[in-house]
């Protein structure tokens, strides 16, 4: 999960560069931080100037203390977004 993990300051980041982009299309970008085990490639996307800059590393300790780990024969242990894929819809 640490490879997907995608922090708060990246995301406004993100948001903020989609909103500033004289142009955007239908352009795919994957929302994730500067992980050491990310593999997503956005290099295509690279018009948009945002440059993730957390890494999970410095926070995993207290990912690991705060986000429980599915069990392994669970269907959310092989999806991208771990136990976070698992959440309803909520409604208001």
């Amino acid at each position: 999960m640490l490879a997907t993990w995608f922090s708060h300051d990246d995301f406004v980041a993100l948001i903020e560069a989609v909103f500033r982009a004289p142009v955007l299309g239908c352009t795919m970008v994957w929302g994730a931080s500067n992980n050491d085990h990310g593999w997503w490639d956005n290099s295509h996307a690279a018009f948009l100037g945002w440059q993730p800059r957390d890494n999970a590393a410095d926070w995993a300790e207290e990912i690991a203390r705060t986000v429980p780990r599915p069990d392994p024969d669970e269907a959310v242990a092989g999806c991208q977004g771990g136990v976070f894929t698992d959440e309803p819809i909520h409604r208001s």
